[in-house]
């Protein structure tokens, strides 16, 4: 009896908060799926252009490439205003980090 009182003052109310939460949950649900699917597409995107600038080196800038990887810890001693050098950091394929030593 109870029950029956209680959906009959409440159940439009309940009904509506019901069809309000789930369409907010699918919503979002939705918006989730569509920015997985851009960041898969970006990534996918950036990997074709990582490969197409790869192929585009020349000789000795694909060697720079090739014996950084060869090595264990990736660091290797490059001359610093060789323009060869100078392209791969500017484009973000290798990047120069300074080691200052100071001597009293």
């Amino acid at each position: 009896m109870y029950l029956l009182d209680f959906r009959s003052k409440y159940g439009f109310s309940l009904g509506l908060i019901f069809v309000i939460c789930v369409s907010i949950l699918m919503v979002s649900l939705l918006a989730s799926l569509v920015e997985v699917l851009r960041n898969q597409s970006k990534i996918k995107k950036s990997k074709e252009m990582e490969k197409k600038d790869l192929e585009s080196l020349n000789r000795y800038s694909r060697t720079i490439i090739y014996d950084l990887f060869q090595k264990d810890n990736h660091i290797m001693k490059l001359p610093l205003y060789n323009e060869d050098v100078c392209f791969l950091r500017d484009k973000g394929m290798i990047e120069i980090f300074f080691i200052r030593i100071r001597m009293h």
